[in-house]
C-alpha cells in the first residue's frame, strides 16, 4: 500500500526518477503555446501570402510576418527496421519519424514548412506536424546550415525564403530586400561608377514569385553603344568579381544576374 497522502502522486517525489534514471525532483514542464491550435493558417501571415501572389506585397511584407507565426513542419516515418514473414514477405518490424528536406529548382536543399494542415496533408497526407514558431524554424535551417525555406510547396501559397531572409529572421532583425536596401545598391554602383562606360544601372527582382526558379537578383548595366562582345565581357566579368567579394553583397544577397541593356543615348 502507498504510504503518500490521497491525490499525492509518489511517483514524483525526491527519491524518483524517469526510465533513464534522471530524477523527477526539481523538473517542471512548460506550456504548450499551441495548446489551442486549430490547425489553420495563421490570418496575418496567410493574407500577407495572399497578397504577394496576386502582387499587391512585396517580398519583405512576407518575411516580416514570418518570424512571430506558427508553422507545421512535416514528419515522415523513414523505415529503421524490417522483417521476413514465413511467406518471404518483407514487412517494417520499426520505423522511426524524421524531419524531411527537398530538393529545390535551383538545386539546393530546403526545408518545407506549412502554415497549416490542409496545405501539409495536399503535399503528403502521411507528414505529422510539428509546430514550432517562424524564428526556431529559420534558427533550425541556419543550425543545418540549409539556404531555403519553403512554406506551402505545391499550394497557391507557396513561397521561398532565401538565406539572407532566413538569418534575419532568426536573429530576430529587420530584412530589406536587396534591390530595395541603400547599403546593397551603394555596393554595387561603387565600383561600377568607376567604369566609363556604364551609364546607368538597375536592381530589380529576379525572381519576383519567389519560387526559386532565378536568382534573387536582376542587375541590368546600361551601357554605351559601340562596345563589342569581348569588352563587355572584360567589364561584367570583373564587376562581378569585386560584387562578389564585397561584405555587404555577400551578407544580403543569395544570388543574382547580370543584364546588359545599350544606352540609346551614349555612344563611344
Amino acid at each position: 500500500m502507498s504510504d503518500s497522502a490521497p491525490g499525492e502522486f509518489s511517483g514524483h517525489g525526491p527519491k524518483f526518477s524517469d526510465s533513464a534514471g534522471v530524477p523527477w525532483a526539481g523538473r517542471h514542464f512548460e506550456s504548450n503555446p499551441f495548446a489551442r491550435d486549430d490547425g489553420s493558417a495563421p490570418r496575418a501571415l496567410h493574407e500577407s501570402l495572399i497578397r504577394f501572389a496576386r502582387g499587391s506585397v512585396g517580398y519583405a511584407e512576407v518575411i516580416a510576418q514570418i518570424g512571430g507565426a506558427r508553422f507545421l513542419i512535416p514528419l515522415l516515418a523513414e523505415r529503421s527496421e524490417t522483417g521476413i514473414a514465413a511467406d518471404g514477405r518483407v514487412f517494417d518490424k520499426a520505423a522511426e519519424l524524421s524531419v524531411v528536406s527537398v530538393q529545390t529548382p535551383d538545386g539546393q536543399a530546403a526545408l518545407p514548412a506549412f502554415t497549416s494542415v490542409a496545405t501539409m496533408t495536399a503535399w503528403d497526407a502521411s507528414a505529422r506536424p510539428v509546430p514550432v514558431t517562424g524564428v526556431r524554424l529559420a534558427l533550425a535551417a541556419v543550425s543545418e546550415k540549409i539556404g531555403r525555406l519553403i512554406i506551402d510547396p505545391g499550394a497557391d501559397t507557396e513561397f521561398a525564403v532565401r538565406a539572407p531572409a532566413i538569418h534575419a529572421v532568426a536573429a530576430e532583425q529587420p530584412w530589406s530586400a536587396p534591390w530595395e536596401d541603400e547599403r546593397v545598391q551603394a555596393a554595387f554602383l561603387e565600383p561600377a561608377s568607376e567604369f566609363a562606360v556604364i551609364t546607368g544601372m538597375l536592381l530589380t527582382p529576379g525572381d519576383p514569385r519567389a519560387r526559386l526558379v532565378a536568382p534573387e537578383l536582376t542587375v541590368t548595366l546600361i551601357v554605351m553603344q559601340g562596345l563589342d562582345a569581348g569588352q563587355l565581357k572584360d567589364v561584367t566579368a570583373e564587376l562581378t568579381q569585386r560584387w562578389s567579394s564585397d561584405p555587404v553583397i555577400a551578407a544580403r544577397v543569395d544570388s543574382i544576374a547580370v543584364k546588359l541593356r545599350p544606352d540609346p543615348d551614349a555612344h563611344i
